[in-house]
C-alpha cells in the first residue's frame, strides 16, 4: 500500500466538499451555518438549564401573527437538509434532541409551526428515548415509521 494514499483520499474528500460548498446557494449556506451553531447551542442549553426550561420557552411556538399559513416546501426542505448536513459533516453532531430542537427553531424563525415529539421504548430491558419533529403530522427528521419504533409521549394529557 502506498503511504500517500490516505492523504490523497483525504485531500480528494476536502476538495469534493469545497466543490459542493461552492455549488449550493447562499440561502443554503446561511441556513447550514445557523444549524451548525444551533445544534451545539441547544445541546448546551439542555445540559445547563434543563429541557423543561428550554421547552417552556420554545413550546409556545411561533406567534400567531408571524405564522405562515401554508409553509413553503422548499423552505422546510432547506431546514431539514441543513440539520442533516450538520449531522453528517460537523465535528459536533449533537443528539436527536438537540437536532430536533434546532430544526424546530429553524422552522419557527421562518414562521413555520412544527411539533417536537418525544418517544420511548424498551429493548432488551433497556430504556430508550428519541426526539423528532413533525409538521402537519409528517415526520421531518426521521423515518415515517418512527411511531412504530417509539411510543410517542403525550405533550399534555389534560388538553
Amino acid at each position: 500500500m502506498n503511504p500517500s494514499t490516505p492523504l490523497r483520499a483525504g485531500a480528494v474528500s476536502v476538495l469534493t466538499a469545497a466543490r459542493k460548498w461552492r455549488e449550493i446557494g447562499w440561502d443554503e449556506r446561511v441556513m447550514f451555518l445557523q444549524a451548525l451553531l444551533m445544534v451545539p447551542a441547544m445541546h448546551t442549553v439542555v445540559r445547563v438549564v434543563g429541557f423543561n426550561w428550554l421547552h417552556q420557552r420554545t413550546a409556545r411556538g411561533t406567534p400567531p401573527s408571524a405564522r405562515v399559513t401554508s409553509p413553503n416546501p422548499q423552505t422546510v426542505r432547506l431546514c431539514v437538509v441543513s440539520i442533516n448536513r450538520v449531522k453528517r459533516y460537523s465535528l459536533f453532531r449533537g443528539n436527536c434532541l438537540s437536532q430536533s430542537l434546532a430544526l424546530a427553531s429553524l422552522l419557527g424563525r421562518r414562521g413555520i409551526q412544527s411539533s417536537l415529539r418525544l418517544g420511548v421504548r424498551m429493548t432488551d430491558s433497556k430504556f430508550d428515548a428519541h426526539a423528532w419533529v413533525e409538521l402537519d403530522g409528517r415526520v421531518l427528521n426521521d423515518t415515517q415509521d418512527v411511531h412504530t419504533r417509539f411510543t410517542p409521549l403525550v405533550a399534555n394529557p389534560d388538553a
